[in-house]
């Protein structure tokens, strides 16, 4: 079997998040068999409520007395906090918004990581002179349970900033790392639980013989939380020195929920409650939620590690992962504004990123964001943003016609793998080539349906070395789940909702897919790749694209094994645990095993060494079933043939044609065509690009132009458009960096 991949990657490596960043690993490794055991101050338990000044189904245009509050503008440098303080002789509280320096303001105030919930304006919290804010039932609930004591300033920022003024919420943004940074402590609000008394007796036992059963609704609650999977909840966890988990009044430290959440992934709870028969029927919601926060928890270690590292290295930007890293580890992640798929990111990535790029809501659109995200991910030489884009992935938020196809659009998500991302996996000549890219503006003329007038457009095209491999010559026939309705699939993944055969591809619709390659690859023989390339292993390498599904990189003798396995007992063969008895049987017959132990000659094979391998046959069967699911072939994704004899996979809508281009510094090919061959936003029909005689204008990293003469010929020969990122068996080990001479154009 492949060893586990180096720690440290391009990309944040979640399986091994214990071992590499995780200084409470020793100490979650002792909680793995029992409920873990709270320290002081880990867990707590308080009803008591705050009786804050709230006014209930107030009409602010019908009451006279009563004004909305009205912000004042903020100097440099400068935040809002909402100070409650308790009146020693009402023993009321009054609430206000104090402009204070956030450097003098220090460790002395409360920072709230929340998700807004529904909005709601039917209750008003009352400010001083008589003015009133409204908030939602989410804000009341949480400010009941964290105020106390005399004085009480919190930083939240449905309140202290101005959501309806662009130019306050560029400006705090800006400052957020810094303000959750200095904050004496942040507090991440799950919600109100409906049954705290009940979820407090399961989780202060810390008894694992306690009955599950009666607490699988507790544990569901806690981890449908609509916190799990926020993206700004990265950089407030991240920046964040120390932090509290409230659940209404439930309040547990940092530490202690990591280890419960650790203790719920790792002990098999959750395992018994999915395969409980009681819950069969729930079976489905139980894996959507439990998901997430697996994931969520791990991937917030992880970032605050890094955070906490980087604070430490005289070079704070070396131990901080770059922009691309975060956008396709975040892609699942929910933001109620899509351009804050890119915003909230900035606090926490290299410094080089975040001063180039910055919170504008005032005058970015979603498509302005996501462009000038990719554009600066690119112009860096990182590439692995290309994997989002392309007319073959469907547009969700990104919706002006003229996009171009190396814009991604962050708020879709297809099953399966992005191989784009996976350098450490895909570690060939290519892959380590520096990438050789700029942005070259230039104007083009589109030329509409018969009867409209023509007119010029400015665009953007992206320059890139590379060089063109082979044409798509083939593509498989189609099973019956290969085209599902891309649009819709996005949407149910998004939310959590796609149906557990559209993702897996199981049952027949799997074989169909394996049976059709199968017999694909054995016309490819002779293979260009070498004679080592079987057509067992072809199929199993491009169905899977040569990754395991848990560590990386396929193992080949492994893996050509488990092939082997996996079509005996998939095409009824023969059944490999039926196969396996009977020559387990045969190997003892004779022997009589009631009265005396068996004899172990050198044929013979004992019940352990029986079970033992029908454990291994299982094994293989699961692994190889997992990284088929994970590259998603045939949901998504469809296996071609080159003109010179490769087998791949791409996304639906490739066709017979497209380029297979080589890119200096990607690590997988992707598919190309020509500019004047496709539809704008991979609609089909779009418009017609020409380029318009004048020179190409090329913009460096640094923004400094320089003019091209000339240039015209080469863009009316190279533009291309990005239809997606492939998987080709055996190419990129095949090609040299020094095959790729050609300037690509890419609109």
């Amino acid at each position: 079997m492949s060893s586990p991949p180096k720690p440290v990657a391009k990309n944040l490596v979640l399986y091994n998040v214990e071992r590499v960043f995780d200084p409470l690993a020793s100490r979650r490794r002792r909680t793995r068999d029992s409920m873990p055991k709270p320290f002081d101050g880990d867990l707590s338990l308080d009803h008591s409520r705050a009786k804050l000044p709230i006014t209930y189904g107030i009409d602010l245009q019908q009451h006279a007395q009563v004004s909305t509050y009205e912000y004042q503008p903020l100097r440099e440098g400068e935040i809002r906090l909402l100070q409650f303080r308790e009146e020693s002789d009402t023993r009321s509280i009054s609430a206000k918004l104090i402009h204070v320096d956030l450097q003098s303001a220090a460790k002395s105030y409360i920072a709230i990581s929340y998700c807004w919930g529904p909005k709601d304006t039917s209750r008003c919290l009352s400010i001083s002179d008589n003015t009133v804010l409204a908030i939602s039932q989410t804000v009341e609930d949480l400010l009941q349970h964290i105020v106390s004591g005399e004085v009480t300033s919190i930083w939240i920022d449905a309140i202290c900033i101005n959501q309806v003024d662009d130019k306050d919420k560029n400006q705090q943004i800006r400052l957020m790392r810094d303000i959750y940074t200095a904050a004496s402590e942040t507090v991440a609000w799950l919600g109100q639980p409906s049954a705290p008394d009940k979820l407090w007796r399961y989780l202060h036992s810390y008894d694992n013989n306690l009955s599950w059963r009666d607490h699988v609704d507790d544990i569901l609650e806690v981890l449908s939380a609509p916190w799990f999977g926020r993206v700004w909840v990265i950089q407030e966890v991240g920046c964040s020195e120390s932090i509290r988990v409230l659940f209404g009044g439930i309040s547990m430290s940092w530490d202690y929920f990591c280890d419960l959440n650790f203790y719920l992934n790792e002990s098999g709870v959750m395992n018994k409650i999915l395969h409980d028969s009681e819950f069969v029927n729930r079976r489905e919601a139980l894996t959507q939620a439990w998901a997430t926060p697996a994931y969520f928890v791990r991937f917030l270690m992880i970032v605050r590690a890094s955070i906490q590292n980087a604070a430490k290295e005289s070079d704070p930007g070396s131990a901080l992962n770059p922009l691309d890293s975060f956008l396709l580890d975040t892609r699942l992640h929910k933001a109620t504004d899509p351009r804050d798929k890119v915003y909230s990111l900035l606090g926490i990535v290299k410094p080089a990123s975040r001063h180039l790029l910055f919170a504008d809501y005032a005058n970015d659109s979603v498509d302005s964001a996501f462009r000038e995200a990719a554009c600066l991910c690119y112009c860096r030489g990182r590439l692995a943003l290309l994997g989002l884009c392309g007319t073959a992935i469907p547009r969700k938020s990104v919706k002006y016609p003229f996009t171009p196809s190396w814009v991604p659009d962050l708020t879709v998500t297809l099953p399966g793998t992005v191989w784009s991302s996976r350098y450490d996996d895909y570690d060939t000549s290519w892959a380590r080539a520096p990438a050789i890219v700029r942005m070259i503006e230039k104007q083009m003329l589109h030329q509409p349906p018969p009867g409209t007038a023509l007119y010029v457009i400015p665009l953007r095209l992206l320059s890139i070395v590379g060089g063109i491999a082979d044409t798509i010559a083939g593509i498989s026939t189609e099973p019956p789940l290969a085209k599902p309705d891309l649009n819709e699939l996005c949407n149910q993944v998004n939310d959590h909702s796609a149906p557990v055969h559209l993702i897996t591809t199981e049952g027949d619709y799997r074989k169909k897919v394996v049976r059709e390659t199968m017999e694909l690859c054995k016309r490819t023989q002779p293979y260009p790749s070498g004679a080592e390339y079987t057509p067992g292993r072809i199929c199993w390498k491009t169905l899977t694209a040569d990754l395991d599904g848990t560590h990386g990189r396929a193992d080949a003798s492994f893996f050509d094994e488990a092939f082997k396995v996996y079509r005996r007992m998939e095409f009824g063969e023969v059944e490999d645990e039926d196969a396996l008895e009977a020559d387990a049987r045969e190997k003892h017959k004779g022997k009589d095993t009631a009265s005396k132990e068996p004899e172990h000659s050198g044929n013979a094979m004992t019940e352990e060494e029986f079970q033992a391998k029908v454990y291994e046959v299982r094994v293989m069967h699961a692994r190889i079933e997992r990284a088929m699911s994970m590259a998603a072939a045939g949901v998504h994704r469809r296996v071609f043939w080159t003109k010179r004899g490769y087998v791949g996979l791409a996304t639906v809508g490739i066709q017979e044609g497209d380029s297979v281009m080589l890119l200096r510094g990607a690590c997988v090919p992707f598919i190309l065509r020509h500019a004047d061959m496709c539809g704008c936003g991979g609609s089909g029909v779009g418009p017609v690009l020409t380029p318009v005689s004048d020179p190409l204008v090329v913009k460096g990293e640094d923004g400094s132009q320089e003019t091209s003469e000339g240039g015209e010929k080469e863009a009316k020969k190279c533009v291309f458009k990005i239809v997606c990122e492939a998987y080709v068996c055996g190419m990129m080990d095949d090609f040299s960096p020094a095959d790729a001479k050609e300037t690509i154009l890419v609109w």
